[in-house]
């Protein structure tokens, strides 16, 4: 099961394209995690994904954005991407499900309203999403508890390397944000090419 909007498939300028499909939105899950022989209890979300791309991240994108939260009968969440070169331009969709109907909506623009320097970068921290059917979400990210790149493990000098192959480096950023002005947390992850 799961779900996408239309056949999944974004086309990104006259020959790239990218696939969204989302499996599982949200779900509340526990376990253990086990360290040098301590074990400890944990909780907290999982939600599983898919994408499929025709070129390389840094290639085909500037930003990309992706909420998803609990809500108290379902779920709601979305995938939002801003193609490299194309910034009037959105791929992705919203989702919602109250328990009986799964509503998904196409994101029109999306306009940054501020910028803030978050652990060493310049970031996002406000949005507002404008959907095509007239709608709008205001997203304030609240809270950033990690950031990471696919490249920190690299020497300065590997690292500048590697960044000249790949068309740049991917961060990553994971925390929580308002959602619009009724005070709805939802978690976000933003990945920024650098």
């Amino acid at each position: 099961p799961g779900f996408t909007m239309g056949n999944g498939v974004f086309k990104l300028g006259s020959q790239d394209e990218v696939g969204l499909f989302t499996h599982i939105p949200f779900s509340d899950v526990s376990g253990f995690v086990a360290l040098n022989g301590d074990t400890v209890k944990v909780e907290g979300i999982g939600f599983m994904d898919h994408y499929y791309q025709t070129n390389v991240a840094t290639r085909l994108f500037e930003t990309s954005y992706k909420f998803n939260n609990k809500t108290q009968n379902g779920f709601s969440g979305g995938h939002f991407m801003i193609p490299k070169d194309q910034k009037n331009e959105v791929a992705g969709y919203m989702y919602s499900y109250d328990g009986d109907t799964l509503i998904l909506k196409n994101p029109d623009k999306i306009e940054v309203q501020e910028r803030t320097n978050v652990m060493g970068e310049k970031i996002p921290t406000s949005i507002i999403v404008n959907y095509a059917e007239g709608s709008t979400d205001h997203f304030r990210f609240n809270n950033v508890y990690e950031k990471i790149s696919m490249l920190d493990e690299l020497s300065g000098f590997k690292k500048m390397i590697a960044k000249r192959f790949v068309g740049g480096e991917i961060l990553f950023f994971r925390g929580t944000a308002l959602r619009n002005d009724d005070g709805e947390d939802v978690y976000f992850n933003l990945s920024l090419v650098d």
